[in-house]
């Protein structure tokens, strides 16, 4: 009643950005493993889970670090692999769902070229620390949806949690 009829709307879906971590954590004296850990992980699929995270927001590197030192008993923390698995990808000019292969690949190329770059850090590159979420609108001409960034609980592998001596 109240808009233009003759306006085009187009709604579409948010797509999944699923954030992939893997830390070293050292603990303070008097703490154990697996209290830790398991806090660590509540905390860091809280504070970057689906109820906190808005669309198109950006997952900083920093905002990890600082999200791991709010829980007791950590010391410090080394972060080894920061990126994010799409949930989807463009095929012939249409975006579709990744297949568990696809993510099983992109998974281990996360891993491989993250080690890779390890070795570079003395040559001073190193990949950039933040995962960008797409905030919606056109991509090269097509409409694309805006990306939620998440740590997700479906895929435990991509939040992995090494101690450390401190």
């Amino acid at each position: 009643r109240l808009g233009d009829a003759d306006v085009p709307l187009h709604v579409v879906s948010r797509e999944l950005r699923a954030l992939v971590l893997s830390a070293n954590v050292a603990l303070l004296p008097d703490y154990e493993w697996e209290p830790v850990a398991v806090a660590l992980r509540r905390h860091l699929l809280e504070r970057f889970g689906f109820a906190k995270r808005a669309l198109g927001q950006h997952a900083r590197l920093s905002e990890v670090i600082a999200a791991m030192h709010e829980v007791r008993g950590v010391s410090w923390v080394d972060i080894d692999v920061f990126a994010s698995i799409p949930e989807k990808r463009m095929v012939d000019g249409v975006r579709r769902l990744i297949t568990q292969d696809e993510i099983a690949a992109r998974m281990t190329g996360v891993l491989q070229a993250t080690a890779a770059e390890r070795g570079t850090v003395a040559a001073g590159r190193r990949s950039p620390p933040d995962v960008l979420a797409f905030p919606g609108g056109l991509d090269r001409g097509v409409l694309r949806p805006a990306e939620l960034a998440i740590f997700t609980p479906e895929v435990p592998d991509c939040l992995v949690l090494n101690q450390v001596p401190s």
